[in-house]
């Protein structure tokens, strides 16, 4: 049985809604309110879920409909609640009447990537989406080999959906933070040929590979007149190039002529 409660030492103003756990605990928490009916009808659903919770019938679709009934009771307002589905379709049709029409149109496309591959899961609600659906996403597109550039735009367009929600109050945190971006083709190689050239003054250039994100093969070149100087220099490049790449460096070898 659920009942109201007032804080003993006068500390708050708010009631305290006092109710029993599906596995049996007493539990006191502050509904935020000062009004005791509105408390009170607080917690009752909260007894109420806790009760079907200890019959195994409490279901997202009871859960939302029971908190959007206290809601409207309480407060007047209506509990919102979005599919992912219904979530993606709202946020597009959102940029459609404020964007260009090719900005809009990529939104839209990059909607329907996501619904399709969270396929069964996009009826879900909108909140149950975490950052491993994220990176499954992004790893799905990875394995068709788009390159780092296209993907980091995914997650920006995915991103602003889920601020919009964010800020709406739908889900408590964007689950496209957690994504780190992924690093170009480009920038990795400017990065590396820079500071190889910088340090030790040497000729670097890409060979193979140049129209394939995933690959490369960079050569490097030195002169001088005694051959251990050679091998030398080119041991510390190879040691910088695998200290800058990791483990994106997947071989590496050194010839002298």
């Amino acid at each position: 049985m659920a009942i109201v409660v007032r804080d003993s030492r006068n500390r708050s103003p708010f009631w305290y809604a006092c109710y029993t756990t599906s596995d049996g605990r007493r539990l006191k928490k502050s509904p935020k309110e000062t009004n005791q009916a509105k408390a009170k009808l607080v917690a009752d659903a909260l007894q109420s879920a806790e009760n079907m919770a200890a019959e195994r019938t409490l279901t997202a679709i009871r859960t939302r409909d029971l908190l959007s009934d206290v809601l409207q009771r309480v407060s007047g307002e209506k509990l919102h609640v979005f599919t992912v589905e219904q979530w993606f379709d709202h946020f597009v049709k959102q940029k459609q009447k404020s964007r260009a029409d090719k900005t809009a149109l990529r939104h839209e496309q990059m909607m329907k990537e996501f619904v399709g591959f969270l396929d069964h899961r996009a009826r879900l609600n909108i909140a149950a989406i975490s950052s491993k659906d994220i990176t499954g996403f992004r790893d799905h597109r990875q394995s068709r080999g788009l390159a780092p550039s296209t993907l980091n735009t995914d997650m920006t367009v995915l991103s602003a959906a889920f601020n919009a929600a964010l800020r709406q109050g739908h889900i408590r945190v964007n689950p496209c933070l957690a994504i780190e971006s992924l690093k170009d083709k480009r920038q990795v190689l400017r990065s590396l040929k820079d500071k190889l050239r910088r340090e030790f003054n040497v000729a670097v250039a890409e060979l193979e590979h140049h129209d394939v994100w995933q690959r490369s093969v960079i050569g490097v070149v030195t002169l001088s007149n005694e051959e251990k100087h050679v091998r030398e220099m080119l041991q510390k490049v190879l040691d910088k190039s695998d200290e800058i790449l990791g483990s994106f460096l997947i071989g590496q070898r050194f010839e002298i002529v």
